[in-house]
């Protein structure tokens, strides 16, 4: 089973600025994000994104990756503001896989905090 729980950190760059970003955006921008980290991101852009960065970052693939001509470890996403649209590059590095005893943990931990 936990061969199977891969975990991956997720690394946006920003690649295109098409109008005004009022979160001030620009190209060449760097940010590691993940399910509980913005990373700097503009909120309703991370909102609109955080399905495919739950997909990177427990391994998951994304099959519209292979259409855009890239790699199981990029994609392509871009800012819900159609006017003035944000775009980047998500890629994802290999970060660990959780072994029997850390899945053990945490699932007890969770058992304490509902009780």
């Amino acid at each position: 089973m936990c061969e199977e729980f891969k975990e991956y950190k997720v690394f946006l760059e920003i690649t295109g600025v098409n109008g005004y970003c009022d979160y001030k955006h620009c190209v060449g921008q760097k940010m590691e994000v993940s399910i509980t980290n913005t990373g700097g991101l503009c909120g309703t852009f991370y909102a609109s994104v955080l399905s495919w960065i739950t997909t990177f970052q427990y391994g998951g693939n994304i099959p519209f990756s292979l259409f855009q001509g890239n790699d199981k470890n990029t994609y392509n996403i871009h800012c819900p503001d159609a006017v003035n649209m944000v775009t980047a590059r998500m890629t994802r590095q290999f970060h660990k896989i959780w072994d029997e005893e850390e899945l053990q943990r945490m699932m007890e931990e969770a058992m304490q905090v509902k009780e």
